[in-house]
């Protein structure tokens, strides 16, 4: 089963906060990065109470990785 990720960036041209989910490329803004991460939160919440694997990531301003949530099944482990 494909696992749903939501990814919310920084877009340095506007101050807003769109997330991105990764299978259907949907786009939405926010204005600030506490209701991107609730939005995106809520809707992974949403895809794991269908059965659904859902995974929220938050990138910081200069696109690295600050966080991420994961919600089903873990993704295993690499080295590296």
């Amino acid at each position: 089963m494909k696992r749903i990720v939501y990814r919310i960036t920084y877009r340095k041209t506007e101050p807003r906060f769109p997330w991105r989910n990764g299978v259907t490329h949907a786009w939405t803004e926010h204005v600030t990065q506490a209701d991107a991460v609730r939005y995106a939160l809520a809707l992974a919440r949403a895809d794991r109470s269908d059965g659904r694997l859902a995974q929220v990531v938050l990138h910081g301003k200069h696109g690295r990785i600050r966080w991420e949530r994961t919600y089903g099944r873990d993704p295993k482990r690499r080295k590296g």
